[in-house]
């Protein structure tokens, strides 16, 4: 159930009590997603070419946790739906790894608890054009296994797409799983699922959608508009995410989320629009490079109807610790040291050099020791020191220094506020934060035939930053506020 807005404060307030009488207020209800878990089936152990796997007794269990944790969970929680990712294993060929991911999901398969699965990369053999080329993927988690089930909604002719429908007092949800690089036949039917299901709110997986280099995030296809990365084209190596915004998401006014995996890194936006003109949000989580293949990190998304929200968390079973902003800020040391430096264009380059200095700039941050003063930094310092290591694989290199040299980083990066850098609140790349919804508008909002004022005025002020991105002089440009994380 969902309140409609027009009633007055006094009469919501009159209803409120009625309805908490007779307990028809809808409580909260959770999904989980499940991001990549292709290390967890390729069961790495110490010594195994993998520098940061440090369980000796491998990274398969962390699967196992995961799934088993929230079959445990299902009824106290109230899980209503488990999604995962896409690459549910490393090598598409290889039947062991597919056998255990079938074990891992049959732990949720036998709690009864609704679980679609999205196609990734790493699932398919070849490319679009082999005739085996989701195989194995669709022998291990096609339709043929789901057909009896009252939540499958069914799947793509391909069989690489598929979508579940739940209920929650008296609000209708459609998830839908749609492979990556989708073709045209394949955006087809996921756009007639769409419209045949109108009344339902949408929360589309897609394997490949987002990226991010810490400094700069993107779809594939899409030009960067934050970082040191703005302006430049996201490099979309045969991705369509970009076309798959434009050609699906924007043609329909019921979708509130689109979830991804793929890239490493963990960050939301809501900048995007579906085709009612109404915010989406847009969310990447990927843990696969972390330590163990992720530490068993998995997302905890709880939807509350009543206030309009989705509260966004990251837990791991296996380690019984929420994730916090500093654990991705310490594992993006390595990405950064290791990847991101060296794939950021050559003239960008010197702009992120004295971009990061002048983060450092005595009168931004005055002295101060911003991850080493950070509370969560000191609560646990030396399990952060820990973890900086084994991203390592056991010694940090005397190159990349202490976690207080890369301070400039997490100014540019991580700090939540672009007029106040030292800012801890919720930023883009914040492991627990909270979405905002008028859930209502989205089964009854008219799909609009032209962009909104809302969004050419979004675009315009982009358009704007572009230009005054490229013609003012760099110093003036790094005086703060020097970041967007919009």
């Amino acid at each position: 159930m969902i309140i409609r807005h027009h009633y007055s404060m006094i009469a919501t307030m009159l209803l409120a009590q009625v309805l908490a009488g007779t307990n028809l207020i809808a409580k909260p209800f959770r999904f989980v997603a499940l991001p990549d878990t292709q290390i967890y089936t390729e069961d790495y152990r110490p010594g195994d070419g993998r520098k940061n796997v440090t369980d000796p007794s491998g990274t398969f269990r962390y699967f196992t946790d995961q799934t088993q944790w929230v079959a445990e969970n299902a009824d106290s929680l109230d899980i209503k739906m488990v999604v995962h990712l896409g690459d549910i294993v490393n090598t598409a060929q290889n039947i062991t790894q597919w056998e255990r991911a079938k074990e891992a999901m049959d732990v949720i398969d036998r709690a009864d608890i609704p679980y679609g699965m999205a196609l990734g990369n790493h699932d398919v053999e070849g490319n679009k054009d082999s005739v085996d080329y989701s195989r194995n993927y669709r022998n291990y988690f096609g339709p043929q296994l789901y057909n009896d089930r009252h939540w499958y909604g069914g799947s793509s002719p391909s069989g690489e797409s598929n979508y579940q429908l739940i209920e929650h007092e008296g609000t209708g949800f459609i998830f839908l799983n749609i492979a990556l690089n989708s073709d045209q036949d394949e955006t087809n039917w996921a756009d007639q699922v769409l419209s045949s299901h109108r009344d339902r709110l949408a929360i589309i997986t897609t394997h490949k959608h987002l990226q991010d280099f810490r400094v700069g995030f993107a779809r594939y296809g899409e030009k960067v508009k934050s970082g040191i990365l703005r302006g430049i084209t996201m490099d979309n190596r045969g991705s369509r995410s970009q076309e798959f915004y434009d050609g699906l998401i924007q043609r329909h006014a019921n979708i509130i989320m689109v979830l991804s995996g793929h890239f490493d890194a963990d960050f939301h936006r809501n900048d995007g629009f579906n085709g009612a003109d109404l915010p989406i949000y847009e969310v990447l989580a990927d843990f696969q490079g972390s330590r163990n293949g992720g530490d068993g990190y998995l997302k905890i998304f709880e939807v509350d109807l009543e206030a309009g929200t989705i509260k966004a968390s990251t837990y791991s079973p296996s380690l019984d610790r929420e994730r916090t902003i500093i654990d991705n800020f310490v594992e993006s040391i390595d990405f950064i040291y290791s990847q991101a430096i060296s794939r950021i264009p050559e003239n960008v380059q010197g702009i992120s050099e004295k971009l990061v200095n002048a983060a450092l700039r005595d009168d931004v941050v005055k002295g101060v020791n911003v991850i080493e003063n950070h509370p969560v930094y000191q609560k646990e310092s030396a399990y952060y020191e820990t973890l900086l290591a084994d991203s390592f694989g056991g010694a940090v290199p005397q190159s990349v220094g202490s976690v207080a040299d890369w301070e400039g980083f997490w100014i540019i990066g991580y700090a939540s506020d672009r007029d106040k850098p030292l800012s801890f609140g919720t930023s883009a790349r914040s492991s627990r934060y909270t979405m905002h919804f008028d859930f209502e508008r989205y089964i009854t909002e008219p799909i609009r035939s032209k962009k909104s004022h809302q969004r050419l005025w979004s675009e315009f002020l982009d358009d704007l930053e572009g230009i005054k991105r490229r013609h003012q002089d760099l110093k003036i440009f790094l005086t703060p506020p020097f970041i967007d994380l919009r």
